[in-house]
């Protein structure tokens, strides 16, 4: 199933399953039982029993899950394309395939599952016989030049993760220098693949703001540099209150990864035709970090008596004798996972932020699916446009 139930507020396809584990959807004569479910980063995994008089047949399911952009990144499709490989290897049942219209999405990746097969009985691919074959048998299949290319991409990036991933041969040694920076240039040689899917996003970019997607979350993390302090919350309150109101939620969290070392509050600053307060409320110090309760009330212009709007923020501030120690990065990341999204600073912007985003997706990844992915870690947090984790320096840290 290459597709959610909803998308953009448009149906895409019903629900023809079980809302939950060990309950049953009846259609007619035929009724299906939700044995399990697993829920990974890019994919839902399920094993259905599908009962029809007194036959019964286990079927396996797997959901792509599908963000509300028009094209996903081909590292996302891998874990389909594989378990499809596997299938298709050890079985000789037929796989259904489909997504809402049943013709770009569905034919990708069945061009991508025929370019493989291909690929391992002749040693070379011809996409453009394999589509001209698939518009034979289905009217309009792959008809964007998006959709074509990004087969390419997929089986790019299948091939890529087979033969160029660098691996420890003893897991409890670092990795040497050079073993880093040939695991730098092979997470070099992926982002240039996501870079052909930015251009058809085509984001805009914003130099003082940094949007980073989190582990199945996209922009989570707004990573922006220390500035001075009118600036500092100007770009806060630019999205605690002004995006909030248009994407329906609101930051209520900020990590600042190094010390500061002027006073952030209280402060009165100009915004959007109005004025904000910033104050603190409480502060409460740690072994970890500092953390201080802050609030910020938007008031009209010219008076500051009466707010209009308040929020609440929990600003965790990192020890500055301790800003390289991995238990408080972790400490930090584990007790700030609760917040759906997050502002994130540092001095330059970059070292120590990417460092922060990119080893919570890390953490987020094991907790949900127990596997641990430094390359894909990094690969989502450069999406951003920002070379995060960019020298052997900077992954040995990680």
């Amino acid at each position: 199933m290459v597709a959610n139930f909803f998308e953009k507020g448009k149906r895409m396809c019903a629900e023809y399953w079980p809302p939950k584990e060990g309950t049953m959807f009846e259609c007619g004569l035929m009724h299906v039982d939700l044995v399990t479910e697993e829920k990974y980063e890019y994919y839902d995994k399920r094993k259905f029993e599908v009962h029809y008089y007194e036959s019964t047949r286990s079927i396996q399911h797997f959901q792509l899950k599908w963000n509300s952009d028009d094209f996903l990144y081909p590292n996302s499709f891998i874990p389909i394309v594989t378990e499809l490989r596997g299938i298709r290897q050890s079985s000789s049942y037929p796989i259904l395939i489909h997504s809402g219209l049943g013709t770009d999405r569905t034919g990708t990746l069945i061009l991508c599952d025929l370019a493989l097969e291909m690929l391992e009985k002749r040693n070379n691919v011809n996409f453009f016989i394999l589509t001209n074959s698939l518009r034979i048998q289905r009217r309009n299949i792959i008809s964007t030049p998006q959709h074509y290319v990004l087969a390419h991409l997929i089986v790019s990036e299948y091939l890529l993760q087979k033969d160029c991933q660098v691996k420890s041969d003893d897991q409890s040694e670092m990795f040497t220098k050079q073993q880093r920076q040939e695991q730098l240039n092979y997470i070099k040689r992926l982002c240039k693949q996501d870079k052909t899917i930015l251009l058809w996003k085509n984001n805009p970019k914003n130099v003082t703001q940094i949007l980073v997607d989190g582990y199945a979350k996209p922009l989570k993390y707004l990573v922006i540099p220390r500035r001075a302090n009118d600036e500092f919350w100007r770009l806060v309150t630019d999205y605690i209150i002004g995006d909030s109101e248009a994407n329906g939620e609101s930051i209520h969290c900020i990590v600042m990864l190094n010390k500061c070392k002027r006073v952030l509050w209280p402060c009165v600053i100009e915004w959007n035709k109005s004025v904000v307060k910033v104050n603190c409320s409480n502060i409460t110090t740690t072994s970890h970090y500092v953390l201080s309760e802050i609030s910020l009330e938007l008031c009209h212009e010219y008076s500051t008596d009466n707010a209009q709007d308040s929020k609440n923020i929990m600003f965790y501030e990192i020890h500055e004798d301790h800003k390289m120690a991995p238990d408080h990065i972790l400490k930090i990341i584990t007790d700030v996972e609760q917040f759906k999204q997050i502002v994130v600073s540092c001095n330059d912007g970059i070292s120590m932020s990417g460092l922060f985003v990119a080893v919570s997706h890390i953490v987020e990844t094991y907790q949900m699916e127990q596997r641990i992915d430094v390359c894909n870690a990094i690969r989502t947090v450069r999406r951003s446009g920002v070379n995060f984790i960019n020298s052997s320096v900077s992954l040995e840290q990680m």
